[in-house]
């Protein structure tokens, strides 16, 4: 068996086993669907791919929703209603063991949860009972997550920063349980019409204005909306930046990104090459080969960047981030790149995958002194240049998004226009 199988195998134990449990939830115990679950599920599916952001952290409601779902219907419908409301457009699109995987390992997170949530009930504090059943929901999507990108780091040699994601995870258990709690009474006292008033009000929490901070949505809009206006003069430049944020956080999310680090990881590729608004349009623009002065002179554009985004505001756990993007995105796997001639391992890993994403775009896409390549030839250069300018693991990763991710493959290399999936530039938080 291929380890990549494995890895398929795996994925089809987990969907099959969450589904078989939604199964086992029912013959145990089944209350007949009302108005109520129905209101209850409509949330559920608006809730889909909606976090709350705090100061380090997000936490998406469908677990509080589980609560008042688990208590007025029971275990089976919790696990039911949270496995087909959580499904995302895009996720019709993922191979099939992916999509079983996601459906059953949020059945079992669901489902466990409610089982705890109604045998404790008056056995111990109720906050105690809300508490365990945040933490079991919290626990299993921890547990298979670790386990399933664990696996998959072996089977394909890729490194990942799961420990963290499920670190951030643990950190949203003690604000699930409060506004699970808050659903529950919400539910019990005022029926599923409170819950929606509830959930409302927590949907506006997304803006971070109950939590004293800036959206990472809104600000990156704004960064967006500031970057065309700079760029007008260079619509080629502003699809340049595009790109790159679209084919990065392929990569990035092969690599464990949590759903909030994707959003500041998507600021900084925007923002990757903002030094070289300092750089005259001359030396930009021209269709001739570069003087040696004029080269050293674009080579500066790193350090003009990070000087920019010194004065943005950004939280300072991910401005360390955003400035090694902007600072090292051209330093080179053998050490002989620039600014600071950082080799391997030395180049943060957010810089490698950026220097990967910005070098296949300045292959395909369309630039004042040259045709773009075709993709043979642009994937040729990959290979070619793997462990001397770019992280051989990297490029191997890129390599398989291009063959096996349908929205990529698909995708012209040499097209003058961007495609609507690389405008949205959004990915949802599962493995796939």
């Amino acid at each position: 068996m291929t380890r990549r199988r494995l890895v398929t195998l795996v994925l089809w134990i987990v969907g099959i086993t969450g589904l078989a449990f939604i199964v086992v939830l029912a013959r145990k115990e089944y209350r007949p669907p009302g108005f109520d679950l129905l209101i209850l599920s409509f949330l559920m599916l608006s809730n889909t791919a909606a976090g709350v952001n705090a100061a380090h952290a997000i936490f998406f409601l469908t677990v509080p929703l589980v609560m008042p779902v688990a208590h007025g219907f029971g275990p089976f419908w919790a696990a039911l209603v949270a496995s087909i409301g959580t499904i995302e457009g895009q996720q019709l699109r993922f191979p099939l063991p992916y999509f079983v995987y996601n459906r059953g390992y949020v059945a079992l997170s669901a489902g466990l949860s409610a089982l705890v949530l109604q045998n404790t009930w008056g056995r111990v504090p109720v906050a105690l009972s809300f508490l365990f059943a945040a933490g079991t929901y919290v626990a299993v999507t921890s547990v298979l997550y670790i386990a399933i990108q664990s696996l998959k780091c072996f089977c394909e040699g890729m490194e990942d920063n799961y420990l963290s994601h499920a670190i951030a995870l643990l950190k949203t258990v003690i604000p699930s349980a409060a506004f699970g709690a808050l659903f529950y009474y919400l539910y019990e006292n005022y029926s599923a019409l409170g819950v929606v008033a509830g959930y409302i009000l927590l949907s506006a929490a997304r803006s971070q204005t109950l939590f004293g901070h800036i959206d990472a949505r809104y600000r990156l809009n704004l960064i967006k909306a500031l970057l065309r206006a700079c760029y007008s003069k260079d619509p080629d430049l502003m699809l340049h930046l595009e790109r790159v944020a679209y084919f990065s956080k392929k990569i990035a999310r092969r690599y464990g990104y949590s759903h909030q680090k994707l959003h500041f990881f998507d600021e900084a590729c925007y923002l990757h090459d903002i030094g070289k608004l300092e750089i005259s349009d001359s030396i930009l623009k021209t269709e001739r080969k570069l003087s040696s002065g004029e080269y050293e002179e674009i080579k500066t554009h790193p350090e003009r960047g990070m000087r920019f985004i010194d004065d943005i505001p950004v939280d300072a756990s991910f401005k360390p981030m955003i400035r090694n993007i902007v600072l090292y995105h051209h330093e080179r796997f053998d050490g002989k790149g620039y600014p600071r001639g950082l080799s391997g391992e030395m180049i943060p890993l957010e810089a490698r995958i950026v220097a990967v994403a910005d070098a296949w775009d300045a292959m395909t896409g369309r630039r004042p002194y040259r045709r773009p390549l075709d993709r043979g030839s642009a994937v040729e250069e990959l290979r070619q240049n793997a462990g001397t300018q770019f992280d051989p693991k990297i490029v191997e990763v890129f390599l398989d998004i291009l063959q096996n991710e349908p929205d990529v493959a698909t995708e012209d290399p040499a097209a003058q226009e961007v495609p609507g999936c690389l405008r949205s530039s959004s990915l949802s938080a599962g493995l796939c």
